[in-house]
């Protein structure tokens, strides 16, 4: 199926009624969405936004207010690659400015698993 993007918007979720439907595909995180999310943007920990193609909502997502705080031995696995998280993919010009910082976003992504998978 081909996906014409022009029929793709995004924008801020301030009716959760349209999760009532939402299905990532993993039950839990489905409770979660479709109960709990609301009030973890009521309390301001995250704005959630929604992906619509046509009418249809395909994909969540939410910008967090929260951070990751990294210790020196947290950068240093990370900066060697021994994290297991791997090491980011950042210019080398930024790099220095990238270690330097004291926290990094951390953002979620939830998706839908439906016809666009």
């Amino acid at each position: 199926m081909e996906i014409d993007f022009t029929n793709l918007t995004s924008e801020q979720i301030t009716d959760f009624r349209c999760l009532e439907a939402f299905c990532s595909g993993v039950e839990a995180m489905d409770r979660f969405i479709q109960g709990d999310f609301r009030l973890s943007v009521e309390n301001h920990y995250c704005t959630a936004y929604g992906v619509w193609y046509k009418e249809e909502l395909i994909a969540i997502y939410a910008l967090s207010f929260d951070s990751l705080d990294l210790d020196i031995d947290d950068k240093d696995e990370l900066e060697s690659g021994m994290s297991l998280t791997g090491t980011p993919s950042i210019d080398q010009n930024y790099r220095d400015t990238f270690y330097a910082k004291p926290r990094y976003p951390a953002p979620t992504r939830l998706l839908s698993q439906g016809q666009f998978r």
